[in-house]
Order: C-alpha cells, then structure tokens, then sequence
C-alpha cells in the first residue's frame, strides 16, 4: 500500500517509496509533476476512467475509489491498483488537494481470475458427467474456501487503508452539501481540541470563529 498526495494547484505530487515501487520507479527517475508521473503510467485503456473518476470527486463531491491498470517504467510489467482518496478543500469550498492510498491488487485480480475459470470449469464437468458429483462438491468447497481467503485479505485492506486515514497527521474533515460534518479523523481531534463523536453529526461552523461561522452556511 503506497500513500499519495496530489497539490491541485500546480499538478505537484508527494509519492512514498511504496508508490515509486509499485511503478517501477526510482526517486531519480520521479519528476513530482503528476502528468509525468502517473499519467504516464497509466494503461491507455484505462485512461478516461480515472479521469472520469477525478472529475466525479472534484465537482460531484463523489467518493474517489477507482481500479485501473498501470504500465511499469522499469519493465513494462501491467498491474492492477485500486486508488482510494479524500478531497481537500478550502474555507471556499474549492478543491485545493486529494490525499490518498493505492493498494497493488494484481494478486488478487489473478485469484479471481483462476477461480472464475475453476467453477466454469466444475460447471461443465457436473452437466457432463453427474457420476462424479462428490468429488467435483469437495473441490467446489477447496475453491469456495479460497474465495473466502482472498475476500477476507480485501476486507483486511480496506481496514488498513480507513485506519490509515483515520490517523493521518494532517486533519481531514469531510461534510455534507449541508455542511454536517460526516467524518473527523485523529488529526482533527488534535488540531481541534475536539472528539470526532462530539463534532460528526454537526455544522462544520462550530469549528470556526466569527463571524465566518455564522456566514458559512452562506457559501455552501
């Protein structure tokens, strides 16, 4: 799992030495510019769909959870990631930042591939030859059992990644068009003196001084 930060404003980037990895690349060869970076990377197929999922986050304020393919700088190797992310934004409203993780699940596209095929596989043998039922269910239950596994290290990523956001140095305050806040991560709490169970579930002006808290409902 790498972490990522992306400065909207001049298309800088922050990468951690897993993300230079995970493209093949060396701190040298990194430029911190997002369109050399990663954009470049990316598998041309997949291109438009993580554009389209930037531009849903940016203006829809839509959820940033996207799967693409990227193309290794150091041996042309395809993978798989899953890129997950918060949008930062100013007292205005405007996205100034997205931070976020992305997670290298080629093994498990790989798993699911090679299961997809074993019950194709155990469906044509059950239709073609019944005689041999037991043994094709005890099989099924080794795969299902495999699905189960693999299931469970997605769960225990998906774990990873909200803990690892939850704890972020920097604070990281999400609200509603309302402008009820709906999370409040550790670094918050540190920032604002305040439990997140005190703060989600209320106006996001209760955080500011005035008068900009009586004048922030305005903006939204």
């Amino acid at each position: 799992i790498g972490t990522w930060s992306w400065n909207l404003s001049d298309d800088s980037h922050f990468w951690d030495q897993r993300m230079l990895s995970m493209s093949g690349m060396s701190p040298d060869q990194a430029t911190g510019v997002m369109a050399d970076d990663f954009l470049r990377s990316l598998h041309p197929d997949d291109e438009s769909v993580v554009k389209e999922a930037i531009r849903c986050s940016l203006e829809d304020g839509a959820d940033y959870n996207v799967h693409y393919r990227i193309i290794r700088r150091d041996n042309g190797e395809v993978r798989d990631i899953n890129a997950r992310a918060l949008v930062i934004r100013d007292e205005d409203g405007n996205a100034v930042r997205m931070t976020g993780v992305a997670i290298d699940i080629t093994e498990q596209k790989r798993v699911e591939a090679k299961l997809q095929l074993a019950h194709a596989s155990l469906e044509a043998r059950v239709m073609e030859r019944t005689e041999s039922l037991n043994n094709i269910n005890r099989r099924l239950q080794a795969e299902m059992e495999e699905r189960d596994r693999a299931e469970a290290a997605v769960r225990e990523s998906e774990q990873f990644v909200s803990t690892l956001v939850s704890n972020m140095v920097d604070a990281l305050i999400t609200i509603d068009e309302k402008g009820v806040v709906s999370s409040f991560n550790h670094g918050a709490e540190r920032i604002f003196g305040y439990a997140a169970d005190v703060v989600v579930g209320q106006n996001i002006n209760m955080l500011m001084a005035e008068p900009d808290g009586s004048k922030h409902d305005q903006y939204l």
